[in-house]
């Protein structure tokens, strides 16, 4: 089992420097997309004071369905345009604090998210 270091989260650059360190030590060599989604969301979870959700939403049929997550309970799809996340999607862009507190958020997350951040990525075949 992996040991999830204690970071000093003091220095914020210096911070997920080590945590991007760590990643890279947890997956390794593994190549499937489940695992190391899985792992990624669980190490941030553990490692990043004060979240309440860490995960992944992945596209399927034009639309964002939950992936591997640590947290509370989430959307299982989101519209892209929709929320925090859809809309990171439809931007293809980080969403910062500040948009996050005026994108409308879906039902159960109303109340609980403050902020996002949010990205974006593709896959090795650009989705």
């Amino acid at each position: 089992m992996f040991n999830v270091p204690v970071l000093d989260a003091s220095d914020v650059e210096t911070f997920y420097e080590s945590l991007a360190h760590q990643l890279e030590a947890l997956l390794g060599d593994e190549t499937d997309q489940v695992a190391n989604l899985a792992n990624t969301a669980a190490l941030i979870w553990h490692t990043v004071p004060q979240l309440n959700w860490a995960g992944f939403y992945l596209m399927r049929d034009g639309e964002l369905v939950l992936g591997p997550f640590q947290g509370k309970p989430a959307c299982v799809r989101i519209a892209v345009g929709t929320g925090v996340c859809g809309t990171a999607v439809a931007s293809d862009a980080a969403s910062t604090r500040h948009e996050a507190r005026k994108t409308p958020v879906p039902g159960a997350h109303r109340n609980c998210v403050r902020f996002g951040v949010v990205r974006a990525a593709l896959d090795a075949n650009g989705r």
